[in-house]
Order: structure tokens, then C-alpha cells, then sequence
């Protein structure tokens, strides 16, 4: 803990020193503010259907972006009914500030270091990112969790967890062609957080030292090179005595060298990953890909983490018929059991072409199928990815993907018209081939749209369009099918917006009606005042700094959106299946004001 106060003493000490850079702070307007206010109110209501919703529900939110001599400091709140308490009426604060090359975080805060060290963790701290000429610095320390105690009147489920603290390092170089990034990242549970805790609770203080080495460059001017390679040292109980006398496994001269960040012990387990690509860059593209990451890798930098793989994977695009045809394609394989230690191995490969076709401006073709294989062999003993009480069971799963568009546009100017036809079907299946195994019934889902629209001079539109789906899985055989079509209509040089659309389908469940769906939805918006100029408005430095405060125009928007959705029992018999009618209505109203 006193390394990581440490460093966030030397952040506090080198930010003032990297923004002394104030030479144009005399052109600059001191003060200038900008956001907005968001309101939104809901009504609900249905009938012969107990409500799926709140009758009446709000909510508000906002944005404020305070510029300071350029530094950028943005801050955001929401509030609803749903919390009516304002003994702390915000749960979480963060604002990132900016000058130049600085970029500050205070508060509830994530950076990205690392898929392999520090990925998206939101910690509660402050950071800083320094981007001066081609170089690139990051650091960051804080409060990774918060502590929670055991619940020991066993009134109700809870999770204890340690608090845990956590700081990192990211230092770089990046010329566009060629890169060197290094990282390192440290987490560890505060012991002394809790007071108590169960022995059936399986909780643990843990340690964690990452560390990632990447880098890229262009070769040859057609070669393009990314290596990534990293190292993790987990502690799994902190608590736990070294072994005397026994080297701990895995241990490196490198990590012995950094034994000084964190303290392993006969709990420690060290793992690596490593990821390169190689892509040559021409009217042929083509790239290779491959990244292995050990069995039990892990950070506590990341939320969830995939371990125990091995990816190898290579892509291809070709430009064809003087480029007005595309064909990109992609295949590789991935397997676990790196250590064959596990119970069962699973290999999966994966193979995908799309094509692009445009033979005219007013044609355009689009088709693309994927297909996934899955193999996995399991032996008699427990194993965590497929919960199967066979004896050896070889197991196959196939999933395979393919859409088509065609889109046609044609009419004159004044006239625009369009039509488009969108298919997709996905299927995948579970095959054994052991003769006692239980058949499993293929998934199939099947969706098409055919629509059109027309567009006219005036800034009215209309379409319509068919719609089906089918679905069948678990042995059920879900259908949907109905006609949809809408009108828009614009006025007051767009500040006066209106859209009406209805649909109707049918649906049938294994064969039988469940009875048909109507939709109707309305909405609008409006904005009043004139429509805003594109062009800036001319400034000089007196009216800049006299009216400094707020920069540009405030405006008001209102908008409704009204829907209206009725369940029909038309064509049901009455010994059909029992899913009596219903409708609902739900209407939003929204107002914004930006300033």
C-alpha cells in the first residue's frame, strides 16, 4: 500500500509540471459551458393483462462540460423515481479532465493497459494519460473492491470480498510504423478489510504482478508485424507460508528480479500468453494470426478472462472486376487442454467467406456464410464444459450461419425509390456417435424481409414491407408472418418530425394460432427556433472573452413516442392453446435542453 500512495504522490506532483505549457491561455476565453438536461416521463397501461410495468415511471439526466482555460472537465447525472433517497444521490462520480496532451482521472474511473493485465477494470482513484510527441504514459491507482462482509444471521445470500487495491504502470513509444508499449500491473487484497470469515465461505486473500511487452512495425512497406507476450503471477491465499527450502513453480529470473512488487508464496502459480499477427498489405491481403494463453492465466485486472486456449487463424481479401467485387475469407482453429491435464479436449474450427458485389451504382449484392465445428472428446470423470454422464462420448457440434442482401435503388430526383430483400438462416446441431447417446434436436432459425420505400422532393416518405420468421428448437416450431408499412413526414426545415408506422402478424405455434399481433407506433419531435447557421460566427477576442460563459445557442426539443399493441384470438379455436388477448399502451414524452 505505501508503494501504491507512493505513486499516486508522484501523478499529484507530475501533472502541474506537464501543463505548464500556457502560452495561448491569453486567446482562450476563460470559462465556457456546455451540455445538456434531459426529462423523460412514461405512462403504461393494459388491459385483460396484469401490467408488465409501472403505471407512471420518470427519470432525468444530464451532461455538464466545464472548459477552464482549456482544460476539459465533463461531468454527467441521471435520477429517477425509482430511487427517491437523497442520502446519496450520487453512488458514483468521475470526471476526466483534459489539457494538451493531459488527460486526468478522478474518481470511478477504467483504463485499458492490457487484454492480458489491466482491461476495463473500473477502480475508484485517479489515473493519468501523457501523450507528449510520440510518446505515450499512463498510471493509475486505486480501489479495485470494495470490502463486503459475511452475512452471519444467514437472512440472506451474500458474497463476502476482500477490499482490494491496485496501481499500474504503462510507458510507450509509438512512430505510427513501429511501437514498443511495456506495462505492469499490481493487485492484492487488503487482509485486514474483514474480521471475519467462514471456513465453507471458500474465500481468499489474493495477490496479482502482470506484466505485457508489445510492439509492432511496418517491414518492407508491405509486412506489417504485432507480437504481444505476458506474464502473470497470481497468488491464490496470501495467508499461506512459503515452503521452506522449495522453489516455487514457474518462478523466472524475471519475476524473481521483481520479487520486490509482490511477495509469492507456496500458493503462487505463474503463467504466460503470447499473440502475434503478420499481415501482408496489398491488392491481396492477407494476415496470420495466433495467440496460446496457459491454463489457469489470470488477472485481477479483468473482470472475465478466457485461459487454457491456443487460436490459430489466417484471413484473405481479394479485390476483383476492377473492385466491384469483394471476397474476404476467414478459417482457423482453436483447442484447450494445452497441458493435458484436463478430462476432455475440445477443437473447434471455424470457416467464413462474405462477398460484396456492386455491378452497377444501383445494384448491390451481399452474401456471406459461416460455418463452426466443434469437437470434444469426455472421459468418464467430471468435466467443466459439458455436463455429460457417458462413457468416452465423442461429441460434435456444427453451427452454421449464411445471409443475402440485394438492395435496388431507382426513381428519379424529385422521386427516390428503394427496395431491398434481407434473408437469414442459422443452423446448428449436436451429433454423437455413440449408439446410447440421446438424439438432440437441431436449432433453426429463418428470417426474411422484403421492403420498399419512396421518398419524395416534399421530405414525405412512405414504405411497406412483408416480414416472416420461423424458429425451431426444444421441438417447438415458432412462425411468424405479416405485412408491414409506414409514412414520415417532415416540416419547418426538419424541426417538425412525424413517423407512423403499423404491422400485423400472425403467429403459430407448432402448427396452432396463438393468436395475431397489430402495432401501431407514433412518434414526433419538434424543435422550435430558426434553423442554426453552418458557419461558425465570426468572433474577436473581446467578444470572445466578454460573452465566454456560454458558447453557442440553447435549444429545446420535445419529442413523443405513442405505441399502441394489441393481442387478437382471431382464428383460435377454443380448444386451441390458452393465451387469452390483451392491449397495451405506452406512451414517452422527452424534453432536452442543450446549451
Amino acid at each position: 500500500m505505501k508503494k501504491g500512495h507512493l505513486l499516486l504522490l508522484l501523478l499529484t506532483l507530475a501533472v502541474p509540471v506537464l501543463g505548464q505549457n500556457l502560452d495561448n491561455l491569453g486567446d482562450k476565453a476563460p470559462v465556457q459551458l456546455s451540455g445538456s438536461i434531459r426529462a423523460t416521463s412514461i405512462g403504461y397501461t393494459a388491459l385483460r393483462l396484469d401490467n408488465r410495468r409501472d403505471p407512471f415511471a420518470w427519470y432525468t439526466s444530464g451532461t455538464l462540460n466545464v472548459s477552464l482555460y482549456g482544460w476539459a472537465i465533463p461531468f454527467t447525472f441521471s435520477y429517477s423515481d425509482q430511487d427517491k433517497s437523497f442520502r446519496q444521490p450520487f453512488n458514483r462520480f468521475a470526471f476526466s479532465p483534459t489539457y494538451k496532451w493531459v488527460k486526468a482521472h478522478v474518481g470511478y474511473s477504467s483504463m485499458q493497459f492490457s487484454p492480458y493485465t489491466l482491461s476495463g477494470h473500473v477502480f475508484f482513484g485517479g489515473g493519468v494519460e501523457l501523450t507528449p510527441g510520440d510518446w505515450r504514459i499512463s498510471a493509475m491507482y486505486g480501489r479495485l473492491q470494495d470490502a463486503v462482509a459475511p452475512d452471519t444471521t444467514m437472512m440472506e445470500t451474500v458474497v463476502p470480498a476482500y477490499e482490494r487495491w491496485g496501481y499500474g504502470l504503462k510507458g510507450g513509444y509509438d512512430k505510427g510504423d513501429y511501437a514498443l508499449y511495456m506495462n505492469l500491473f499490481h493487485a492484492e487484497d487488503k487482509t485486514s478489510s474483514l474480521s471475519y470469515t467462514p471456513e465453507d465461505s471458500g474465500l481468499l486473500p489474493q495477490e496479482n504482478l502482470a506484466m505485457s511487452i508489445s510492439g509492432r512495425s511496418t517491414l518492407f512497406g508491405r509486412f506489417s508485424l504485432e507480437a504481444k507476450y505476458a506474464m502473470s503471477a497470481f497468488t491464490r491465499d496470501k495467508l499461506e507460508q512459503d515452503r521452506e527450502g522449495e522453489e516455487v513453480s514457474g518462478t523466472t529470473n524475471l519475476t524473481s528480479q521483481l520479487a520486490f512488487l509482490h511477495n509469492p508464496n507456496s500458493s503462487t502459480q505463474y503463467f504466460s500468453a503470447y499473440k502475434a499477427s503478420l499481415a501482408w498489405n496489398g491488392p491481396l491481403a492477407l494476415q496470420l494470426n495466433y495467440e496460446r494463453v496457459d491454463p489457469g492465466y489470470r488477472t485481477l485486472g479483468a473482470y472475465y478472462f478466457n485461459n487454457d486456449l491456443e487460436n490459430v487463424t489466417i484471413s484473405g481479401s481479394v479485390p476483383l472486376l476492377q473492385n466491384k467485387l469483394q471476397v474476404a475469407v476467414n478459417t482457423g482453429s482453436q483447442r484447450n487442454n494445452l497441458d493435458d491435464t484436463e478430462t476432455s479436449q475440445t477443437r473447434r474450427l471455424i470457416g467464413s467467406v462474405n462477398v460484396n458485389y456492386v455491378p452497377l451504382e444501383a445494384w448491390s449484392f451481399n452474401g456471406s456464410y459461416s460455418n463452426f465445428t466443434t469437437y470434444t472428446n469426455v472421459t468418464p470423470q467430471f468435466d467443466p464444459f459439458y455436463q455429460e454422464n457417458l462413457d468416452t462420448l465423442n461429441f460434435y457440434q456444427v453451427s452454421q450461419t449464411g445471409t443475402a442482401t440485394v438492395a435496388h435503388n431507382f426513381g428519379a430526383e424529385a422521386l427516390k425509390q428503394s427496395l431491398m430483400f434481407t434473408g437469414t438462416y442459422q443452423h446448428a446441431a449436436e451429433e454423437s456417435n455413440e449408439p446410447d447417446a440421446p438424439a438432440l434436436e437441431p436449432t433453426v432459425l429463418q428470417s426474411g424481409t422484403m421492403s420498399y420505400r419512396l421518398s419524395f422532393e416534399s421530405g414525405m416518405g412512405v414504405n411497406a414491407g412483408v416480414n416472416g420468421y420461423r424458429s425451431l428448437a426444444a421441438n417447438m416450431e415458432t412462425l411468424t408472418l405479416g405485412p408491414a408499412a409506414g409514412a414520415n413526414k417532415s416540416w419547418l426545415e426538419n424541426r417538425l418530425q412525424a413517423n407512423l408506422n403499423a404491422s400485423y402478424n400472425w403467429q403459430q405455434l407448432n402448427g396452432d394460432p396463438t393468436g395475431d399481433i397489430l402495432s401501431l407506433r407514433l412518434t414526433g419531435s419538434y424543435t422550435p427556433g430558426k434553423k442554426e447557421s453552418s458557419q461558425p460566427p465570426s468572433k474577436t477576442p473581446d467578444t470572445d472573452k466578454k460573452h465566454s460563459l456560454l458558447s453557442g445557442k440553447s435549444q429545446h426539443n420535445f419529442s413523443l413516442n405513442v405505441v399502441y399493441l394489441q393481442k387478437l384470438n382471431t382464428g383460435m379455436e377454443a380448444t386451441s392453446i390458452d393465451m387469452p388477448g390483451f392491449t397495451e399502451y405506452t406512451a414517452t414524452l422527452n424534453y432536452t435542453y442543450s446549451f
